[in-house]
């Protein structure tokens, strides 16, 4: 049960990740800079998360993402 519920935090990310890089490439297409910092900041923030997880929770027998 553990594995899968790590393995469902990781597509949470993922989907966030996906999500985000959308609205920051709108943000850019209408010089938004204020948002596109904000989203910028936010995806560094799920990608050290994920970075987290994998070195410390993840199965290496495992693919998360």
């Amino acid at each position: 049960m553990a594995n899968q519920f790590l393995a469902e935090i990781h597509d949470h990310i993922s989907r966030q990740i996906d999500a985000d890089l959308k609205e920051r490439d709108k943000a850019q297409a209408i010089s938004d800079e204020k948002r596109f910092a904000f989203l910028d900041g936010k995806l560094f923030e799920l990608r050290l998360m994920r970075s987290y997880l994998s070195e410390h929770f993840n199965l290496t027998t495992q693919k998360y993402y």
